[in-house]
């Protein structure tokens, strides 16, 4: 006996990941044929010019299984292999997995009464065979990337994936407590799907409890800054459940993230009561070395990740260079950096503007270069002094003619809504003390800052009694009573230093009198 049923779907719409999704009133036609034999059904699909399959099902017990087949995406039409098992085959504009997944959660849903019959292995074994101009995965895009995949009879999967960005192989073992997912690649390079910060997000508008003057909070308090939502992430990927995430152990021999070239990472992840645990993040970027440890939990439907991370490198200018910016800005200065932070979503809806944390920074002794402009405010301006003008009181600028030496920067950062705000970073040298407070806006990229510069006093009355005094007894002499404000605002690209007067000039006191 044969079945055949055709339908246009013109009146149906389709939520379904491209480019198989459509909007009521477009017509796009259904075919279905089945031939039903004593021993097994044949079933023939067509969907319109983008797929098609056909599909040998056979009794298994109660119900029934598909013993062969074949699915084929594109318009060439689909043929029934001569051995066992399902093969998919052809190619893709676009492949979204987070799509993909959260479909597959609603199918098995439907179609399954609980998570032991959803997971039973199956006794079919597939290969696949795509290839996609455009891979879309953990909120990052793959271009021109080919995927190979097979599943054996028992369940596990293995995936070789090849392309520009993306060369390894990944394993997924069978079933719970099968194993870790193995992840190893040759090279990895993300490159983030962007997503517009909301105007909450980017308000520039400090946090209350920074307008009171008070210092930021310790980075040892672990606590979200602010636990207001500072932005939805708007795709599918909130839709992922972590606590039904296998343990994970991923290496990359080349990683790069957002054009940061990290050299070969390792993590390990972990399952844990509310999501999953990253146990260890290894980061040996050659003239830095982080690591890190973090969670992410869903708790009530709401998705949260946090992190700490410590971060230590021989030489700023080169941590610097390796994180994408000027390395000729900074010679020496041995570093180490420990941060901790927040933020609703996802691991992939990381941004700026959603995070919430701490960072504290030292630096020991090195000497700044000349800057060019904007490159201050991507280290969350922490070279911003450098940037002040010639007309800074006892000719400043000499100290930058060819570079200016410094024992230490040190400070501390509360982050949070897409800002960076510091009441204690400083820089030491022979010369001078800088003092920096305010806020740098990591999203909108601009300052609202100011400077204080403290003259040693020996570099003011060198060649004087006092100064003298100083070199021979060895005193510090950093003396307020000679020391300059500044503001420092606008963008990184052009930020705007004023002076602050702090007294009148005599003649204009003279003047009032």
């Amino acid at each position: 006996m044969t079945l055949r049923v055709t339908a246009d779907l013109a009146d149906v719409s389709l939520d379904l990941p491209p480019p198989f999704g459509k909007t009521k009133g477009t017509a796009r036609t259904l075919g279905i044929e089945s031939r039903i034999g004593s021993t097994e059904r044949v079933t023939g699909i067509r969907y319109g010019d983008l797929a098609g399959a056909v599909l040998r099902l056979v009794p298994d017990g109660d119900r029934s299984r598909i013993e062969r087949g074949e699915i084929r995406l594109g318009a060439t039409p689909a043929a029934l292999p001569d051995a066992p098992g399902v093969t998919v085959r052809g190619a893709l504009a676009t492949l979204d997995t987070g799509a993909w997944s959260a479909l597959d959660a609603d199918v098995s849903s439907a179609f399954f009464d609980d998570d032991a019959a959803r997971d039973a292995p199956l006794e079919t074994a597939w290969e696949v065979s795509i290839d996609t101009a455009s891979l879309t995965a953990l909120g990052a895009r793959f271009p021109d990337t080919r995927i190979r995949a097979a599943r054996g009879a028992g369940g596990a999967w293995r995936l070789d994936l090849a392309g520009p960005r993306l060369e390894g192989e990944i394993r997924i073992p069978a079933g719970p407590g099968a194993g870790p997912v193995t992840a190893d690649f040759e090279h990895a390079v993300f490159e983030r799907v962007s997503e517009e910060p909301s105007d909450e997000q980017v308000s520039g508008e400090p946090p209350d409890e920074r307008r009171s003057g008070e210092p930021p909070d310790e980075l040892g308090s672990g606590e979200p800054l602010d636990e207001r939502r500072s932005g939805e992430p708007l795709d599918e990927r909130r839709r992922l459940d972590p606590r039904t995430l296998p343990a994970l152990s991923f290496s990359a021999r080349r990683f790069v993230f957002d054009g940061i070239d990290l050299g070969h990472v390792t993590f390990a992840t972990v399952p844990s009561e509310h999501g999953m645990r990253l146990e260890r993040l290894h980061v040996p970027a050659g003239s830095f070395e982080g690591i890190a440890t973090g969670d992410w939990s869903l708790v009530d439907g709401e998705h949260r990740t946090g992190f700490e991370m410590v971060v230590y490198g021989d030489d700023l200018g080169r941590m610097l260079g390796a994180l994408g910016y000027d390395d000729s800005t900074v010679d020496g200065g041995a570093t180490d950096v420990a941060m901790r932070g927040s933020w609703a979503g996802t691991p992939a809806d990381f941004a700026l503007g959603r995070l919430n944390g701490a960072m504290r920074l030292r630096s020991g002794e090195g000497r700044l270069r000349r800057l060019r402009r904007g490159i201050t405010g991507r280290v969350f301006g922490l070279l911003t002094i450098t940037s002040l003008p010639r007309r800074l009181i006892l000719d400043f600028s000499d100290f930058f003619r060819s570079g200016f030496e410094y024992d230490r920067i040190e400070g501390s950062f509360v982050i949070e809504r897409g800002n960076a705000h510091t009441t204690d970073l400083f820089m030491d040298s022979d010369t001078a003390r800088f003092e920096v407070v305010g806020r740098t806006g990591l999203v909108n990229e601009d300052y609202d800052k100011i400077v204080t510069v403290i003259p040693k006093l020996s570099s003011i009355l060198l060649l004087t009694p006092i100064g003298l005094a100083q070199k021979i007894f060895n005193t510090e002499g950093f003396d307020e009573s000679f020391a300059y404000r500044y503001t420092i605002t606008g963008t990184w690209d052009e930020p705007v230093i004023e002076p602050i007067r702090t007294r009148l000039p005599e003649n204009e006191t003279q003047g009032q009198n």
